[in-house]
């Protein structure tokens, strides 16, 4: 079996212990994948301008959208959840990209709690009705008709 040694940790460890990487001669990182996870983690927790990249490039290849996108798109929501009316913040991640899954077109941005029911619920409006009705006949509230 193949050894590499982790210019971190000093460690020798097995190649499928480093990731992959095409700018090095072996063809793998120099840190194995445990110290190159925990500098991330440190990076990331230390570091707004690493989060705001993180972020950036998170919603660059999903939604082809950079994060003053995202907040202009805040903005002309007037800075809450389409659905619930939930103020948004991009900082505290509770702000979500809606979107199509069957067409990728994006929508809107919600709240982490609409977006996460929408998606649990794959879309679906006759279940989404079917849910309400549920609701309706066993609420003990008189105002929901």
């Amino acid at each position: 079996m193949i050894k590499k040694r982790c210019s971190k940790c000093k460690d020798d460890k097995e190649l499928e212990k480093f990731h992959k990487s095409k700018y090095n001669k072996d063809g793998y990182h120099h840190y194995c994948k445990e110290c190159n996870s925990r500098d991330k983690k440190n990076r990331y927790a230390t570091s707004e301008e690493y989060r705001h990249k993180q972020k950036n490039g998170v919603l660059k290849h999903k939604y082809n959208l950079s994060i003053k996108d995202v907040e202009l798109k805040i903005k002309k929501q007037k800075g809450k959840c389409t659905i619930c009316s939930k103020k948004l913040d991009l900082k505290s991640s509770n702000a979500h990209v809606d979107h199509d899954h069957k067409t990728g077109k994006i929508r809107d941005i919600l709240c982490r709690k609409c977006n996460i029911a929408l998606g649990q619920v794959n879309d679906d409006i006759v279940f989404m009705n079917q849910l309400i009705l549920y609701v309706k006949r066993h609420s003990t509230d008189k105002n929901i008709v």
